[in-house]
């Protein structure tokens, strides 16, 4: 080592490892909610509506009513639904296939802009108009169609109100995690200690050195988890040091230590310094 030479710390491979497994968590699950709340529930949401469509159309060509099963207004008419159920009045089991199929149309839909849509629709000339969500050309044709499609087809089950807010939740909270480890990577990336061997002096991010004579106590406490704390005589602050995150911090640490007043050695760095004298005297004998 040159005499005068000022050492830096980087991140820890190990470090960088545990936040790398915590990013990749983060995004897969934020993918998976992303996934499930745009694309895999509302196609759900859609096929469950599907369901109850074909079931409506059944209802209203058994009471010979197919040719009116069209709704040019599904937002006033789920209202107007709802609250025939809620004030207790009679409801026909065609109202009942009605709500059934407009209460799963719009867990997945906005019902408002289905009725703009059927509005612009029935602007149009009668050859350029053809089917919509909630509005059917041919309704006899419309549900033989969906019939076919269908066919063979197990229907899924409806999809609660909060199934897809929950998958945004995850989404959120996935990205959130991701984007906290790559700001915390940042963050350390650009966050140095810098230390003078020969004078035994710890340079600190915000710029404060610390050397041997300045330490009351280095605090082990937290040792386990790869932190510790050592206590400054004059300003009785207590610097807190990431081992884990910065390495050769550990090593730095442990060799001023040695020329703090009062130091103690574990039995461990006993150990390790009567190791290589142990050895040295049984090679001579």
């Amino acid at each position: 080592m040159a005499e005068g030479q000022t050492l830096t710390t980087k991140l820890s491979p190990r470090w960088l490892f545990k936040m790398g497994v915590f990013a990749i968590i983060g995004a897969l699950f934020g993918a998976w909610g992303l996934y499930d709340g745009l694309v895999k529930y509302p196609a759900r949401g859609e096929r469950v509506a599907q369901f109850e469509l074909l079931e409506y159309f059944d209802k209203a060509d058994a009471q010979g009513r197919l040719f009116r099963t069209s709704v040019d207004d599904p937002a006033a008419e789920l209202t107007r639904l709802k609250d025939l159920r809620a004030s207790g009045g009679g409801m026909s089991d065609l109202d009942d296939a009605r709500l059934g199929w407009l209460l799963e149309l719009a867990k997945v839909n906005n019902l408002a802009t289905l009725t703009a849509e059927n509005t612009a629709m029935a602007a149009r000339t009668p050859a350029e108009q053809k089917d919509t969500k909630t509005r059917f050309i041919v309704p006899a044709s419309t549900r033989d169609t969906l019939r076919a499609e269908l066919q063979g087809i197990k229907q899924p089950a409806p999809l609660s109100d909060f199934d897809i807010l929950s998958q945004y939740v995850f989404a959120v909270a996935g990205w959130g995690v991701f984007l906290f480890v790559v700001w915390r990577w940042f963050r350390s990336a650009t966050t140095k200690y810098r230390f003078e061997p020969d004078a035994q002096k710890l340079t600190l991010p915000d710029g404060r050195a610390i050397t041997p004579s300045d330490i009351e106590l280095v605090d082990k406490r937290d040792w386990h988890k790869y932190f510790v704390h050592l206590k400054l005589k004059q300003s009785g602050d207590e610097v807190k040091l990431d081992l884990l995150r910065f390495q050769p911090l550990e090593q730095w640490v442990l060799a001023m230590a040695k020329n703090v007043e009062g130091y103690e050695p574990s039995e461990e760095e006993r150990a390790a310094e009567q190791a290589p004298a142990e050895a040295a005297t049984t090679a001579s004998e």
